[in-house]
């Protein structure tokens, strides 16, 4: 091997680790300080009062969700889980993800934070603006996390963590 070969494998095995996306852990997944399995009391003492939006029945779970709200944030407790954190969404730039992706960064931040997106999955809302879940999964854990990209603006709308329970 020659000198010029020698320092091109140098430089591609100094360079490659700047430019990898690091491997998902457990610690990617909270979002507002809150983590799965986390009690309702313990959600309150952290983020104050919650007030009850919605609830329903996860059929596919067989599971009743209820849905609290509290400043820019929304908790589903799901009863399948003994009432405990099934899912966190984030709303507000407040509440970045461990990576730094918060709400109103660019797609293009997102996939260089995390990569290319397990899924994508396109949907229009009642006023017809059009959004992107992008999501990404550890389906050996059963959760994931989903970016809700505004395509109208290219940039994050939402953030959510969830235990995949259907």
């Amino acid at each position: 091997m020659n000198n010029l070969s020698i320092l091109i494998m140098l430089i591609i095995l100094l360079i490659k680790p700047v430019f990898a996306v690091e491997t998902f852990t457990d610690r990617d997944y909270p979002l507002a300080g809150i983590t799965f399995n986390d009690s309702l009391e313990k959600v309150e003492v952290m983020l104050g009062p919650l007030t009850l939006v919605d609830s329903y029945v996860n059929e596919i779970a067989n599971c009743e969700v209820k849905v609290y709200k509290a400043k820019d944030v929304k908790i589903s407790i799901a009863s399948i889980d003994e009432g405990k954190v099934w899912s966190v969404e984030v709303f507000s730039p407040n509440y970045p993800t461990i990576r730094g992706i918060k709400v109103g960064n660019s797609s293009k931040k997102v996939t260089d934070k995390y990569g290319e997106p397990d899924y994508k999955d396109p949907f229009e809302d009642k006023k017809g603006k059009t959004y992107e879940y992008w999501t990404y999964e550890n389906t050996e854990k059963m959760i994931r996390l989903v970016f809700k990209i505004d395509k109208t603006k290219n940039v994050v709308s939402s953030i959510t963590s969830a235990k995949i329970i259907d």
